[in-house]
């Protein structure tokens, strides 16, 4: 305990004048015990016992504070700053020094002598005021700090520093807007306001709030507005594959296509939406396969658009969406088939009894990563395809826009196309501004002009330098030949096919929903076995291909003619509707083959 004490450190205590001179005149008038100062500056100290009563009480209180506290009073203090230290950490003298200087500093308001606290805790450690301070900021950064965090869709995230918002008010700002981007920043800052009006929040203005909003990385909204995969669009580097490196013909890349555009059948008197598949070369960048399905796409697209692509040779590998086995089972029988894997009957089944030959197939199955359909390459291809049909400025345009107004736009020419393409012809020509929804024929050319556009103009590569993609495929298919198919092969391989038993040298089954065929061979009348028969599903007037189960062999020379037999349940409208699909499929194929015009 000290007893004696100098005029500075007496200055400002309860019943002491404020200042040095002021204790130094009290102490005179007093008489107070004194003693000469020892050390730098001299003066004079004064003993304990001659202060003021409320002045010793103040002097003990600021002693117990300098002491040591007992281990009680050491773990409520870390409890309270959320200080960690291990065992060995609180056996130091030195960490132990610390925290009696901070926590005597922290328990001493600044208001009521914490300089001379400070003084008389260096004279307690020997050591300078300066070195004081700094022992209190090593506890402090010994804090575990509580960072303010808020959820913004799937992230946590810290809050901006911000001195205009309290915490409180800033996170339930941001989450307001997170939650409704499309209402904007104003809305997310009214309600704050109005929040923060009945929590008693400090909110500053609108235009520190939308710094604020600035402040959050990008990459965040991008995720809470479009999703994982526009982020990923947007914000995941892109992987450059150079295919040029790569034969043509070698991998083949298929993908889905819903055209923007609705069709008016004339005949039926209806509005389509078409579909259709491409098969792109992913080295050449040339489409060589297309087929437009009016309709929705089925199995059946598929395969009739890869029997075009593999006019040019058969592939050693496809790149397709990563779809389910189960809905692919005609595209796995092509690929066993193109490996020279005999299948009989359901390929699921075929597994179940053998085992799983996927490893074991020549022809390659590469699938897109799930809910990442945009790595595949054909991607670019399809946005390239969708600019030539939109330079052509056909009627019946029907996809959505971001922007409303231009949405609406396009949703009153829409409507008014529909309108042209049922009215009377007088008032067609009576429209000479007017375009109308195209006819399906004009549409299936439209198509394959703008298929074969694209193969005969220059592109420009991402790995660099420019080609033209039928020039490219046409170089490397001369330079290295593969096997090409025939007719008969390709409709082995890619059209759907039954096993069914023949009687009387026929072959009868359902295709599909009231569409039953017939076909016949003299080859299948000493037959007794079930057969497979390849058919083409857009064409009643075209042979069949027969081949036997086991063997795979074809039966005579694989021919089987129509015979189709008359279905009684067929309605007028029935047949009316699959005659004319008949008709445009055909027509669908006479403008596939104008894409083979050069290698044959």
């Amino acid at each position: 305990m000290n007893e004696w004490h100098s005029a500075k450190e007496l200055a400002g205590l309860p019943g002491i004048p404020g200042t040095e001179r002021g204790v130094q005149i009290k102490a005179q008038q007093k008489s107070w015990q004194s003693r000469p100062r020892a050390g730098r500056g001299g003066g004079r100290e004064y003993h304990i016992s001659a202060l003021p009563e409320a002045t010793r009480i103040a002097l003990l209180e600021r002693e117990a504070g300098i002491a040591a506290p007992d281990e009680a009073a050491l773990q409520e203090y870390l409890t309270s700053r959320r200080i960690t230290l291990s065992p060995a950490e609180l056996a130091d003298p030195r960490v132990q020094a610390k925290l009696n200087v901070a926590r005597a500093i922290n328990l001493c308001p600044a208001y009521k002598g914490r300089e001379k606290l400070i003084a008389a805790l260096a004279a307690q450690h020997s050591v300078s005021s300066v070195t004081i301070r700094r022992w209190k900021d090593d506890v402090e950064k010994m804090y575990t700090k509580v960072t303010p965090r808020v959820k913004l869709g799937d992230e946590k995230i810290e809050l901006p520093r911000s001195h205009a918002f309290t915490p409180q008010a800033l996170a339930f700002g941001l989450s307001t807007y997170a939650n409704n981007m499309r209402s904007g920043m104003r809305a997310a800052y009214r309600a704050m306001e109005s929040q923060a009006s009945s929590q008693n929040w400090k909110v500053g203005d609108y235009v520190s709030f939308t710094r604020l909003v600035g402040k959050i990385p990008e990459a965040i909204w991008i995720y809470i507005e479009k999703g994982a995969t526009g982020f990923e669009l947007a914000c995941v580097p892109k992987i450059i594959r150079q295919w040029t490196a790569i034969p043509v013909q070698s991998v083949l890349c298929g993908d889905q296509k819903i055209f923007d555009y609705e069709v008016y059948d004339p005949v039926l008197e209806r509005i389509i939406v078409p579909n259709g598949y491409l098969w792109m070369d992913c080295a050449s960048r040339m489409i060589t396969g297309c087929w437009v399905e009016l309709g929705h796409y089925n199995s059946n697209t598929v395969c009739a658009s890869a029997r075009e692509a593999f006019r040019y040779g058969y592939p050693d590998e496809f790149f397709t969406d990563n779809g389910k086995p189960e809905l692919s089972r005609q595209f796995t029988h092509m690929r066993h088939a193109l490996s020279g894997v005999s299948v009989a009957g359901d390929y699921m089944a075929m597994a179940e009894k053998y085992g799983d030959m996927y490893d074991c197939l020549e022809v390659e199955h590469r699938k897109a990563p799930v809910k990442k359909p945009w790595t595949k390459p054909i991607e670019n291809v399809m946005n390239i395809f969708d600019r030539l049909l939109a330079e052509e400025f056909l009627g019946g345009y029907r996809k959505r826009n971001n922007d409303a107004w231009v949405n609406e736009v396009n949703r009153q020419r829409l409507m008014r196309d529909r309108k042209i393409a049922l009215a009377p012809a007088s008032r067609q020509a009576s429209r000479a501004d007017a375009r109308g929804l195209m006819v399906a024929e004009q549409f299936i050319q439209i198509v394959y002009s703008a298929v074969e556009k694209h193969n005969k103009n220059q592109k420009q590569l991402k790995e660099g330098g420019a080609i033209v993609p039928f020039d490219f495929f046409r170089d490397g298919w001369l330079r290295e030949k593969r096997y090409v198919l025939d007719d008969k092969l390709l409709d082995y391989l890619c059209m759907p096919c039954v096993e069914v038993t023949p009687r009387q040298g026929t072959v009868h089954f359902k295709a599909r929903s009231n569409d039953y065929r017939g076909y016949s061979a003299p080859a299948l009348i000493t037959t007794r076995e079930k057969v497979r028969v390849s058919y083409n599903p857009y064409d009643r007037d075209a042979v069949a291909v027969i081949t036997d189960i086991k063997s795979c062999k074809l039966i005579g020379d694989g021919i089987a003619e129509p015979n189709h037999a008359h279905n009684p349940y067929d309605q007028p409208g029935l047949a009316a509707k699959m005659k004319r699909k008949a008709e445009l499929m055909k027509w669908a194929s006479k403008q596939a083959k104008r894409l083979k015009e050069g290698f044959d």
